[in-house]
């Protein structure tokens, strides 16, 4: 075992107690209020910042708390485009995992966040920045 299957091993435990938090919270409010509310938007798992070698896969995951009816828009900031954030273009961008092959270096210091919608509700993912280097 190494530290990436400790470190799923722990995602999952909170992504369950989450699970079962937001249970109760809806029972709780179908009890007190006698509406049955929807889960909330909550990310369990953020995405991290990624360092690769030139040709490698970039990969980048999101989690919420209820993914049902969630939508996902992965965006890049390249560092030449200033302010004005882009909708991947990738395969992937539109579900909670981002994963990208990069062919050169010239990725290097772009920034990706990630957009959810789920119903009225929307969060933005805290940037994070992928680093190619040549070897």
């Amino acid at each position: 075992m190494d530290i990436k299957d400790v470190k799923i091993a722990e995602a999952g435990r909170y992504l369950e107690w989450g699970k079962i938090t937001a249970e109760k919270l809806e029972q709780a409010c179908e009890a007190v209020y006698g509406i049955v509310e929807l889960t909330p938007l909550v990310i369990v798992y953020n995405p991290k910042d990624c360092a690769i070698v030139k040709g490698s896969k970039a990969n980048f995951s999101v989690r919420v708390l209820d993914d049902t009816d969630v939508s996902y828009q992965w965006q890049y900031l390249s560092t030449a485009q200033g302010a004005n954030w882009t909708n991947s273009g990738a395969s992937s961008g539109k579900t909670e995992d981002l994963s990208f092959n990069t062919s050169n270096t010239s990725y290097n210091g772009y920034k990706y966040r990630c957009i959810l919608t789920k119903g009225d509700n929307q969060l933005i993912t805290e940037p994070v920045t992928l680093t190619v280097t040549n070897s």
